[in-house]
């Protein structure tokens, strides 16, 4: 606050001078393209007074004040007059009024300074006494009464006018309101969020402040804070910033909301998935099969015909304890045997389940065939025998339907077999395990 003395004599006292000297202003936000607040001009109106306690026989004075156009109230204060050892209380003695306000536009509505050094009451503006200069022009009317008894002197007083837009406190109200437990929803609190924040989101202040909010990852919350989808648990708990931007007509705010967003919880899923033929059964207690294994099956053709279902387990395929659980169990052989198994643990490290392997039998060998009529068939000798006896102009329908597989799951090739069954004729029989074959040489019997 800068010190105002004015220079007038008290009409019922020793002549008094008050001197003028320098002023206080203080603004708020004021549009960029506008001035600062500003008192560009102070007449001295009356400048001898009365003490007799009256407007009417102070002091006056007109102060010219820019004052920014979006800034619409107005206050002012002053300290107590001082002329050495003497005061004049400012409280009940100083008024103001302007013209181009709505609420203190005459002397009848002024607004009285109620304590020295104290902003006074709110002076609202709706006019400008200038519009062809920038910003709001308005002339306010300051008015001094002397209290009876006064003593006579040169007294100084000093004096501050703070211009404001309302909007700024209304913003503010709203802002210090908009709190974590607006925010949160059904979360403990914003440093455990694992389900939506509030549905919906504040969007309004109390005052009329508008509220928009912005998620700095939206992937993990979304903007209107509705969707949240939780890191893995391998990834770790995730920090996301809300923004709420505040506005009030021209004015803008932010608040910003720090949240946790909490991991989930380490997976169970100790299920494995076949890729070929292998069969897996459901989890029952914490143990399950693969069966349909193929005999003679390698390890790391087994292992490969499998896949996780979830990719943090671990899979333990030696039966040597591997994380400090004793599993007791066999492993996998070089070559996959029936009972070898296989354990699974989840991500949380203590759910196991045992898959217990069974291997389809070992394939037939077999490539032997027999006869239901008199043909003779001899033993193999390196993959190689005899079918005699046939009858001359046997049909090969005929000769095929005399002979029996020696098991099942036989290959027949007669493709090397005529029509009608000739010396030197063909049957190829391939076993089970279709690498063990036996090719029958035909002999026919001489025709007769």
């Amino acid at each position: 606050m800068s010190k105002l003395s004015f220079k007038n004599s008290f009409v019922l006292l020793t002549a008094a001078v008050i001197a003028v000297s320098g002023f206080f202003v203080v603004t708020g936000t004021a549009f960029a393209a506008d001035p600062v607040l500003e008192v560009t001009q102070r007449i001295p109106v009356k400048t001898f007074a009365a003490a007799d306690g009256t407007y009417a026989n102070g002091w006056s004075w007109v102060f010219d004040v820019t004052v920014p156009t979006n800034e619409t109230t107005i206050k002012m204060k002053f300290t107590d007059w001082v002329s050495g050892s003497n005061t004049i209380a400012a409280a009940h003695n100083i008024a103001f009024y302007s013209a181009q306000s709505s609420n203190a536009f005459d002397a009848s509505h002024a607004i009285t300074i109620d304590a020295a050094d104290t902003y006074s009451g709110v002076m609202n503006l709706n006019n400008d006494d200038d519009v062809q200069k920038a910003g709001r022009q308005i002339r306010i009317i300051i008015e001094a009464a002397v209290p009876a008894g006064s003593a006579g002197g040169s007294y100084s007083t000093s004096y501050g006018i703070n211009s404001a837009n309302p909007d700024v406190a209304l913003l503010a109200t709203d802002k210090a309101a908009l709190a974590d437990a607006s925010v949160k929803g059904l979360n403990p609190d914003l440093s455990n969020i694992t389900v939506a924040l509030a549905n919906p989101l504040p969007a309004a202040g109390s005052n009329g402040s508008a509220i928009t909010w912005a998620s700095d990852n939206p992937l993990v919350v979304s903007n209107n804070g509705q969707t949240v989808n939780r890191p893995a648990f391998a990834d770790g708990n995730a920090t996301v910033t809300m923004t709420a931007t505040i506005t009030k007509g021209a004015v803008t705010d932010t608040k910003v909301f720090t949240l946790t967003v909490t991991k989930l919880p380490a997976s169970t899923n100790t299920t494995i998935i076949p890729l070929g033929t292998y069969v897996v059964s459901d989890v029952v207690e914490g143990a399950a099969t693969i069966t349909n294994v193929p005999f003679g099956t390698a390890r790391d053709d087994f292992l490969l015909g499998l896949k996780t279902g979830e990719s943090h387990q671990i899979w333990n395929t030696t039966g040597i304890d591997a994380i400090g659980l004793n599993f007791n169990t066999t492993g996998i052989d070089a070559i996959v045997v029936n009972g070898n198994t296989l354990t699974v643990t989840a991500q949380d490290r203590t759910t196991v389940v045992i898959y217990t392997i069974a291997v389809s039998a070992e394939p037939s060998h077999v490539a032997t065939v027999t006869t239901l009529g008199d043909y003779i068939i001899s033993e193999a000798v390196a993959g190689a025998a005899t079918i005699t006896n046939v009858p001359f102009g046997t049909a090969r329908d005929t000769f095929l339907g005399v002979l029996i597989p020696g098991q099942t799951d036989q290959i027949w090739d007669y493709t090397r077999i005529d029509a009608i069954v000739v010396n030197g004729n063909t049957l190829t029989v391939t076993a089970q395990d279709r690498t063990t074959v036996v090719i029958y040489t035909v002999a026919v019997k001489a025709e007769e």
